[in-house]
């Protein structure tokens, strides 16, 4: 995974409907001999060779963020202090080998609760926790905000401080 990519993951059932970020509705259906097929709206994306219950789906996902679109818009509360407590994992999902890198839902809910969700009941992944990592990284944006507002602030008083010498 590039580190300038935003990805999402999305383990769904068959016939479970869900929709893009972009708001383009998405679906699977599966075949008569077994596989999955990925639908984006009525457009046929992806093919897997093994039954829907079983694929997992990367997307890109584009959203909508023009502020004509928007309404009741409040500015972040600071993050930093919060953001930094949340640990970072390398890991791998049990049964696979590739590499991931995140964080786990629980630890994650106890500093920001509204980027956790318990997963969909209609899912093979019922009772497990997701993170909306795209608001996840949304807070990482207001903390380096919030980072560079105190480096400004450090770089200002050591200039005034070397002037008095």
């Amino acid at each position: 995974m590039k580190s300038s990519q935003l990805f999402a993951m999305l383990m769904i059932t068959p016939s479970l409907a869900i929709h893009s970020m972009s708001g383009v509705p998405m679906h699977m259906k599966e075949t008569a001999d077994g596989r999955c097929e990925v639908y984006s709206g009525d457009v046929l994306r992806e093919v897997h060779n093994k039954p829907c219950a079983d694929v997992e789906i990367r997307h890109n996902f584009l959203h909508f963020s023009d502020a004509r679109l928007k309404e009741n818009a409040k500015e972040l509360k600071p993050s930093l202090s919060k953001l930094v407590q949340v640990p970072l994992y390398q890991y791998n999902f049990i049964g696979r080998s590739e590499k991931e890198f995140g964080v786990f839902a629980h630890e994650l809910q106890q500093y920001f609760p509204d980027l956790v969700v318990d997963s969909l009941s209609e899912s093979k992944m019922q009772g497990y926790k997701q993170v909306n990592y795209l608001g996840l990284g949304v807070m990482a944006l207001q903390a380096l905000k919030e980072a560079n507002k105190k480096i400004d602030a450090l770089e200002t008083r050591v200039a005034e401080l070397e002037q008095a010498r």
